[in-house]
């Protein structure tokens, strides 16, 4: 966290993924589900930040990224649209592995 004058409020105290959250369903299957950015953001200031949820005012940000600016990365982005859950994959064989078990499910 960071004052608007630039002074540091706090470091996390671990290792942390901020953009996926793991849950288990009724089922006991481990769900992986990806946050927006103001989810994310809404979350620490909430939890680190120790605001109340009813007092965070996200106004400039969308609930959903409309557009990614750049990718600056060599490697390339995959990207698969499917359903309630868009997937990104960084590797093309976990991209075609995912391809063909979507192919399997359709036929």
């Amino acid at each position: 966290m960071c004052l608007l004058n630039g002074t540091a409020g706090g470091t996390i105290p671990a290792a942390a993924d901020l953009h996926i959250l793991d849950t288990i369903d009724e089922d006991g299957n481990q769900i992986t589900k990806y946050v927006t950015m103001y989810q994310i953001i809404q979350e620490l200031v909430h939890h680190w930040g120790g605001e109340q949820l009813g007092k965070i005012i996200i106004s400039d940000l969308d609930n959903r990224v409309k557009q990614a600016m750049k990718w600056g990365l060599e490697k390339p982005l995959y990207y698969v649209e499917s359903g309630n859950q868009d997937r990104f994959f960084m590797d093309e064989g976990e991209y075609q592995n995912y391809i063909s078990t979507l192919e399997d499910y359709s036929t």
